[in-house]
């Protein structure tokens, strides 16, 4: 906490500034080791056939899609307790093919978070 609190006064950071560092620092971690088990558990379960086949990409979106719709479903026939499980299973299927390609997702969230922010009201004209 001295060096903290040095690093404070010397006017390099804000305690929020450091606060929000140390929380995004901790998510990554967090969400790495997440997307990394996701990654070993399709694997293991025989979901990564495709892999070094060029379908792989195409086929790892049109199922994040399937479950995209599945959630669309549930959604329609008035089963709400199912909308959650279906969502877990988008961002579970989104995991599994960002560690397949190498992509670190939770940096890439942050940063197009911060992107986000700074843009207009329904980024400009857009109707929804």
């Amino acid at each position: 906490m001295i060096f903290v609190n040095n690093l404070i006064k010397k006017g390099g950071i804000t305690m929020k500034n450091f606060i929000l560092r140390l929380q995004q620092a901790r998510f990554i971690k967090a969400f790495r080791s997440l997307q990394k088990d996701v990654y070993d558990n399709a694997q293991a379960h025989g979901f990564h056939e495709l892999e070094n086949n060029e379908l792989h990409v195409p086929t790892k979106l049109a199922l994040i899609g399937s479950e995209v719709s599945e959630a669309l479903e549930a959604h329609r026939k008035r089963k709400d307790t199912e909308i959650p499980h279906e969502l877990a299973d988008i961002i579970i299927r989104v995991l599994d093919l960002a560690e397949s390609l190498g992509i670190d997702l939770a940096t890439e969230i942050i940063e197009k978070h911060k992107i986000n922010v700074t843009r207009e009201f329904k980024h400009g004209n857009k109707r929804y």
